[in-house]
């Protein structure tokens, strides 16, 4: 294929998003996750000079790719509309004619490159490493809701050496900001008094009446929201 000449080529939108996509080393096995996208916005985003750049690379990591047997349309295609648009970027001067000249030959060359992109993704069948082997990108996916967070368990609650104190912990869930606490009688089982959030997976309440007993429940917080409050521990106080 034919490439400009160039003293200074700018980053390639698609070079780095070939970079981001790229599947950690084999040092980090990891499961490959089908029915990934090509990306083809770079079609639209590159500069001309990228443009070149970007369907010169795809040309040439597509040629002998065992993945993509029988390219559609074919690369001698592709390869032709390359040339041509490069041409036409070259000779680009501030005449009408050859504005016109490369945004024709541009036209062609994306139009071709979308078709390629269709063959790529039914071809490599959302594999990863098959995709990226292509030259073109894969679309980044949105972010995955984050998981639901459950109520706190193994809630345990024990007298003080101090009277009228409880003290209360759970088991602290690592994707949990902050914890929250409350306490009510066993007498009146829903009317309760609510701490403030706190970020650690205890607490302590002061001020209870020796010999009552009290039922204490806490809930987690992260950054979709509170979980269910947990299931109540009794306890009296001493």
């Amino acid at each position: 294929m034919n490439t400009l000449t160039s003293n200074s080529v700018a980053p390639s939108p698609l070079a780095d998003a070939i970079a981001e996509a790229l599947p950690p080393p084999a040092s980090s096995p990891v499961t490959s996750v089908m029915n990934n996208k090509v990306a083809i916005g770079f079609l639209n985003q590159d500069t001309d000079v990228q443009l070149v750049t970007d369907s010169s690379r795809i040309g040439v990591l597509m040629t002998g790719n065992a993945y993509y047997p029988s390219p559609v349309p074919t690369l001698a295609t592709i390869a032709t509309a390359q040339a041509a648009f490069a041409a036409a970027v070259n000779a680009l001067d501030r005449s009408k004619p050859s504005t016109v000249r490369r945004n024709q030959t541009r036209l062609t060359l994306v139009q071709q490159l979308r078709e390629l992109a269709l063959y790529v993704q039914q071809a490599s069948g959302g594999d990863p490493e098959k995709l990226l082997s292509s030259g073109y990108p894969m679309q980044r996916k949105r972010g995955v809701p984050p998981a639901e967070l459950h109520a706190p368990t193994n809630l345990r609650v024990r007298q003080s050496a101090v009277s009228g104190r409880l003290l209360a912990r759970c088991k602290a869930d690592g994707s949990a900001k902050s914890y929250q606490w409350r306490i009510a009688t066993a007498q009146a089982p829903t009317v309760w008094t609510t701490n403030d959030t706190v970020t650690v997976a205890r607490s302590t309440f002061d001020g209870l009446v020796p010999g009552t007993q009290y039922l204490i429940q806490v809930r987690a917080f992260a950054r979709n929201g509170a979980s269910n409050w947990s299931d109540s521990v009794a306890m009296f106080s001493n």
